[in-house]
């Protein structure tokens, strides 16, 4: 990994175990596909020397139910009846374990 990002300027990455199911029954495995293996992509970018821009995507188990956020169709896109400018950072969110442990190592790297 640390040859592919020695020339990059950003990396996208989009890998992890991604069915609810899995982190339920096997909740290890879960957290070595995600945890580590991101660990991994993020320990890559620092070796290269290059400081690349890391976008990360997740899917949408990570925010939780949020039932009790009302969502109303507009002209061009979807929104949140009583949240105007997007979800706040206050909002609860339902992380699994290893997405948490993704978010602390993400932001001790770029503290």
């Amino acid at each position: 990994m640390n040859i592919v990002c020695r020339d990059v300027d950003a990396i996208v990455h989009l890998a992890g175990q991604v069915a609810v199911t899995t982190s339920v029954r096997q909740p290890r495995l879960d957290f070595e596909q995600n945890a580590i293996g991101t660990f991994n992509v993020l320990e890559a970018a620092r070796l290269s020397g290059r400081q690349p821009a890391i976008i990360y995507a997740s899917n949408n188990k990570v925010y939780g139910s949020m039932e009790d956020v009302g969502v109303v169709e507009q002209a061009t896109r979807y929104a949140y009846t009583h949240l105007p400018d997007g979800v706040p950072e206050t909002h609860p969110i339902g992380l699994s374990f290893s997405i948490w442990m993704l978010e602390r190592l993400w932001r001790s790297i770029h503290a």
